[in-house]
């Protein structure tokens, strides 16, 4: 009857489209992010540059550039899209 065609198909459609879980769990950082580093990644998902980070927060640009690579270590990332996106999957920013 096309009332339960029509309720497999919207099920179907819905499982397509419904949000997937992680193909692995979620686990805390072996080496946790700093309170800078958190603050640093946070104006990265900002949408910030490293000159207007470091102008923000009073340090030279070497010193931002250290905390890029600190902080893509401990996410095990390597750039700031994959910095942000992993660090929205563990909950470190919103």
């Amino acid at each position: 009857d096309l009332e339960e065609i029509t309720a497999v198909a919207k099920t179907e459609l819905t499982a397509d489209i419904a949000p997937k879980a992680p193909t692995s769990p979620t686990q805390p950082l072996v080496d946790p992010l700093t309170e800078r580093e958190l603050e640093v990644l946070q104006l990265i998902s900002l949408g910030k540059t490293n000159q207007e980070i470091a102008d923000k927060l009073f340090v030279v640009l070497g010193t931002i550039k250290a905390h890029n690579n600190r902080i893509y270590s401990k996410l095990d990332v390597s750039n700031r899209t994959e910095a942000v996106a992993r660090a929205r999957e563990l909950n470190l920013i919103p």
